[in-house]
């Protein structure tokens, strides 16, 4: 036909209605070859092989249909006079469920008659929206090289745009599947700046609530020499699958292999496997990537050729990219910036990142430039930090690249931004193998080593670097584990993902079932769970409650429990504790195994007095137990700033040891006051302090012989510890006459923190309520003020400390702020509490303060657990 009119051509167009679903089998569509001036890009193009646009249709799953042929180039070809003719082997935009499967779609091009005019071809066009829509089975593209073609090669330099499977408007809702068919031999030629080469692709948007399942596809050998640098939407110039929209879709099991971008150019672009944008909880899993390329000649830090394995551009809730293997930069000489997984977030919005399991491979040689790689990237490489959340564990990244000046590094945040630790907390990463240059494991605001990047990431902790992988054959991205029976920190070496139950086979985490090698008891790192030996590296596990405060001077019993994978050592290199009075010289004993197994056991540690020629009051005893297993790992608790050969030679005891002091017994009565042994109760040396210091031997109180005027509210009241029986109690009471207890705290002065049993009793006397709100104001002989003017000034504070603040009484007493008279009735809710309770099971006969000043109150913050009734003031 001639090119001077916009001819359009459709072979088969079928429109019907749902209550009429049509097969379609057995077709063929070939040898057509249509001149047109249409540049008509959307829906069925210029020239169409299959066409639905209403109906529920199957489409060769009976018999194939083939559209163009299975072997072979330009069967069906378009030549247009306008950029953008597409040639769409099969369009649906029918609203009812069609299936399309078992087709072959190849042969197809398109292109125009001057360089500037490019042209367009999609395998299966989508657009409209669907209940439901299958696509599986299908082979788009035969094995001809660039037999699915947009362009000239070199010639076009319009933007071409060339796609084996390609959902051209945003579905609203519905489910699709696109599952088990092969896109191979793609090619976009034309050096336009929006031109690409796609696999399976979406546009982009944020809403929609379509489930996609794109699952067991092969794409392969796409390839286009596009000048686009766009990753706008996930939508790079060269890529396998982009999914720019969705909900709780799912990317499993494909494997995409030689996606090329072969312009020489300096403009930076993508290449990427995978990139997903916009869409709500998608996972990407058990995907295999391998042999992609990036020619771009760009030489800017923040503009360069990239080829990612994976690129997260946004997102909502969470993104999961699990057990893929991502194997790239091999044989590629290019000044590229090779990247396994990027979390790029140049768009919003951001969600959790969360990436677990992937086996990630980084090799090659560079031939010049200054273009770093990276096993794992948060951020886009420009200026602007990009700080999303992310939960990275149980990687296996190996980065051997090398040549050039640029570093390759096995994790970054943010290179060419300022890092921080905005959405990377505290062991965000973790339970990885960070294999690169010992120099530039990491980088956080510069290169970093291992043990620098633990510092800078605060994480990684039980990460390693510098280890042995032997992978079955990386060339094609099979990266599964070829280990043998050599020891290996891989085996065993992850931590449990409750999401991630199975590895890139599906195989149980851990295992594999029937692994013989004696490891399987938890997850392996990366993707491949394999049947690997334990290589443990890892001191014992050394747990115990630290010995109290006592007042007995016989020799202390400690009960450690202590567990490894290879067992605790015995006999000469028994665990032992080792201990020393008063910073002095330490001395140490043998534990012995008091039940359990060497696997994980109780052991009995004996802190000597003899050998620290006894002890007496006043006296602090240092302590801390090593243990070492049967390989030699050698392990102490505490274990900060321990130094030590085996557990018979310590070169540096920990930094805090743990101890415990020969206290001060507390029974009877004691005085409080001026000239007293205590002169305060909430300074440091007062009551407070003591008692918190000393162990309780039977009920005990403290007469008030004085005011106390000068109360710092330094130290709280706590839980004592208590010898010789137990449930003893504590009174405060005023003695010889009125006493007052005052201080100056913008906080609150007085604070039972956690402490039982405490009564605050305001009479010098012994006695009852007399049944009047505030009781008998002539036996009310103790007051409390808090004079600070500060917003957060407090009287009394009852706190819970670990297991809440039991039985405690305040009775006959006045609560005060500041110089405002007191008032004997009620309590005013104002800014400044007298008494606060946050969760205390304080007993009382009465719900109203004694007498409380306006602006000095009694407050009652509900926080669970509240165990009863909780009174504001007693009598």
């Amino acid at each position: 036909m001639l090119g001077t009119i916009a001819t359009r051509l459709i072979a088969s167009d079928i429109n019907l209605t749902a209550a009429a679903p049509v097969s379609v089998q057995g077709n063929t569509v070939s040898a057509i070859s249509l001149a047109t001036s249409s540049g008509a890009t959307t829906t069925f193009g210029v020239l169409c092989g299959i066409n639905i646009t209403g109906g529920s249709a199957s489409v060769g799953t009976v018999t194939p249909n083939i559209i163009g042929g299975a072997s072979g180039v330009d069967l069906l070809t378009v030549t247009s006079l306008t950029s953008g003719a597409l040639l769409a082997g099969i369009h649906t935009s029918s609203p009812d469920a069609v299936t399309i499967q078992n087709n072959t779609i190849g042969g197809l091009s398109s292109s125009g008659t001057t360089a500037t005019v490019a042209g367009s071809v999609t395998g299966i066009n989508v657009s409209g929206s669907t209940v439901s829509l299958t696509i599986s089975g299908n082979t788009l593209g035969n094995p001809s090289a660039n037999n699915l073609r947009g362009g000239i090669s070199g010639f076009t330099t319009g933007s071409s745009l060339v796609s084996g499977i390609n959902f051209a408007t945003v579905l609203p809702s519905g489910t699709v599947s696109v599952a088990n068919n092969t896109v191979e031999n793609l090619a976009s030629f034309g050096t336009g700046t929006t031109g690409f080469v796609r696999g399976i692709w979406t546009v982009g948007a944020q809403g929609p609530s379509t489930v996609f399942t794109i699952s067991n596809n092969t794409i392969r050998n796409l390839v286009t020499n596009s000048t686009s640098a766009s990753i706008a939407n996930g939508g790079a110039g060269a890529a396998g699958i982009v999914l720019g929209f969705g909900m709780n879709s799912i990317i499993a099991d494909n494997v995409i292999s030689n996606i090329a971008r072969t312009n020489t150019g300096a403009t930076g672009g993508f290449a990427v496997g995978i990139a997903g944008a916009n869409a709500t909880r998608t996972t990407i899993t058990r995907n295999r990537i391998s042999g992609l390329s990036n020619s771009s000649t760009s030489t800017t830090l923040t503009a360069p050729g990239i080829v990612a394995g994976v690129v997260i551009r946004s997102g909502n809730f969470s993104v999961t990219v699990s057990n893929n293997m991502i194997a790239l930069g091999a044989g590629q000489t290019t000044n590229t910036a090779f990247i396994g997984i990027q979390a790029n977030h140049g768009s919003t919005p951001d969600p959790l990142d969360q990436i677990y399991f992937n086996t990630i491979q980084i090799s090659g040689t560079a031939g010049v430039g200054s273009i770093p790689s990276f096993g794992f990237l948060r951020g886009d490489l420009t200026a602007s930090a990009r700080n999303q959340t992310i939960d990275f564990r149980n990687n296996l990244i190996t980065n051997t690249r090398n040549g050039g000046t640029g570093a390759h590094f096995a994790i970054a945040n943010n290179f060419g931004a300022t890092a921080s630790n905005t959405g990377w907390p505290v062991n965000a990463s973790n339970f990885n193998v960070l294999n690169a240059d010992s120099a530039t494991v990491g980088h956080w605001n510069g290169n970093l080593s291992l043990a620098g990047w633990r510092t800078a990431s605060a994480g990684d902790g039980s990460s390693t670097s510098g280890i042995a992988v032997n992978f079955t054959n990386p060339a094609i991205g099979d990266l599964h584990l070829n280990m043998g029976v050599t020891p290996t920190q891989i085996e065993s070496g992850g931590t449990p993902i409750e999401s991630t139950t199975v590895d890139h086979d599906q195989q149980v985490r851990p295992g594999p079932v029937g692994s013989v090698n004696g490891g399987a008891f938890a997850p392996d790192i990366g993707a491949d769970e394999f049947d690997g030996t334990y290589l443990d590296v890892i001191a014992p596990n050394i747990v115990y409650a630290a010995l109290p405060n006592t007042t007995f001077t016989a020799d202390r019993t400690l009960s450690a429990t202590i567990s490894d994978f290879s067992g605790v050592a015995t006999g000469g290199v028994a665990p032992r504790i080792y201990y020393r009075k008063n910073a002095g010289a330490l001395f140490s004993r043998a534990c012995t195994l008091a039940s359990g197994t060497v696997f994980s056991g109780t052991w009995s540690c004996t802190i000597n007095h003899a050998d620290l020629a006894g002890v007496v009051t006043n006296d602090v005893v240092q302590y801390f137990v090593v243990a070492q297993d049967v390989p030699g790992n050698l392990g102490a608790n505490p274990g900060d700033g321990f130094v030590g050969t085996n557990v018979n030679v310590v070169t540096t005891p920990p930094s805090t040891p743990s101890q415990y002091t020969i206290a001060t017994a507390f029974s009877g009565v004691y005085s409080v006051g001026a000239g007293e042994v205590f002169t305060s109760l909430t300074n440091a040396g007062g009551v407070f302090e003591a008692i918190n210091n000393g162990v309780l031997t039977g009920n005990t109180t403290f007469n008030i012989t004085s005011d106390l005027s000068a109360e710092t509210g330094a130290v709280a009241l706590n839980q004592w510890i208590e010898e010789a029986g137990g449930g003893y109690t504590l009174k405060i009471k005023p003695s010889g006459g009125p006493r007052s207890v005052v201080g100056s705290f913008n906080g609150a002065l007085f604070r039972l923190n956690g402490a039982d049993r405490v009564t605050i009793d305001g009479s010098t006397i012994e006695s009852t309520a007399n049944g009047q709100i505030g009781g008998d104001a002539a036996l009310r002989e103790l007051s409390f003020q808090n004079t600070s003017v500060g917003t957060s000034a407090v009287v009394i504070h009852l706190g819970t400390g670990i297991n809440g603040a039991q039985n405690n009484r305040l009775r006959i007493s006045t609560c005060r702020d500041r110089t405002r008279p007191q008032f004997d009735r009620g309590f005013d809710r104002r800014q400044h509490p007298g008494l606060q309770a946050l969760t205390t099971t304080t007993t009382s006969s009465r719900t109203a303060p004694s007498s409380v000043r306006p602006s000095a109150w009694c407050r009652l913050v509900k926080m669970p657990p509240i165990r009863t009734r909780v009174p504001f003031c007693d009598e």
